[in-house]
């Protein structure tokens, strides 16, 4: 399982722009933790319901399932879409609210 994590942190780096990164982690994170979440409750039910054997049909299954959707993302992804390190918007910095005026910083008796 650790594995597939950082296979997951390495494929979130990789595709991707840097000024949206740490939302991208924190979305692959929660994703991560509510698959978890659904399928022990599943397999929950299920080996309940007909034993352990039941169990690992889950996870044979989750494991059918989750070939499939990437395979089918390795088809829409596009390798030419350029990875851009400066942010989307850049606003160029105020003046005033960086430059420290004298004469205001200093009171006249």
């Amino acid at each position: 399982m650790p594995v597939l994590l950082v296979l997951a942190s390495v494929l979130i780096e990789s595709s991707v722009p840097r000024p949206v990164l740490t939302q991208a982690f924190t979305w692959g994170n929660s994703a991560s933790a509510a698959g978890s979440a659904g399928a022990a409750a599943v397999a929950g039910r299920v080996v309940d319901a007909g034993g352990a054997h039941g169990g690992f049909g889950v996870a044979a299954g989750a494991a059918v399932v989750m070939t499939i959707l990437a395979l089918s993302g390795l088809r829409d992804s596009s390798p030419e879409v350029p990875k851009s390190s400066e942010p989307a918007e850049t606003t160029p910095p105020n003046p005033s609210a960086t430059r420290r005026d004298s004469s205001t910083n200093h009171k006249t008796p």
